[in-house]
């Protein structure tokens, strides 16, 4: 895969992680996350869902997450815009290293807390940037 198409599609993967950082940051507390905040209440033991202070604590830890979500989709965006396009190899460097670090703590903490609809999120996501990522590799070999 050329340079060019690697960033196309690397492009598209860091606006659809604003998109899921800005849902992080407005959708807690409404029915697009009930299922999600549920797998988090039943991993911490509140088989009934989380009472209104309990809402507003994991309300404010998502926000803060997707505040982060959307700064690192705007690096990811950036960098596969102008760095990635012109084949510079320290930019895919950086794309696999951030995706790696992100994933293995993402993952190793949702175990730990047993949250199985993290892993799954996250698992998905990780391949659906790692696949293009890897068709692009012989563009950037040393």
């Amino acid at each position: 895969m050329t340079p060019n198409r690697l960033a196309n599609i690397q492009v598209c993967i860091g606006v659809a992680s604003v998109a899921v950082g800005i849902l992080l940051v407005l959708g807690p507390g409404t029915q697009l996350f009930s299922s999600y905040e549920q797998s988090i209440a039943a991993a911490i033991g509140e088989l009934e869902g989380f009472n209104e202070d309990q809402s507003k604590l994991v309300h404010w830890l998502l926000a803060t997450c997707g505040a982060g979500v959307v700064g690192w989709g705007i690096a990811w965006t950036m960098i596969s815009h102008i760095p990635l396009r012109r084949g510079e190899r320290w930019s895919y460097r950086c794309l696999w290293i951030s995706l790696i670090a992100w994933a293995l703590l993402d993952v190793l903490i949702a175990l730990w807390f047993g949250v199985t609809g993290e892993i799954v999120f996250v698992l998905c996501a990780f391949i659906a940037s790692a696949l293009p990522m890897s068709l692009g590799w012989s563009a950037f070999a040393d």
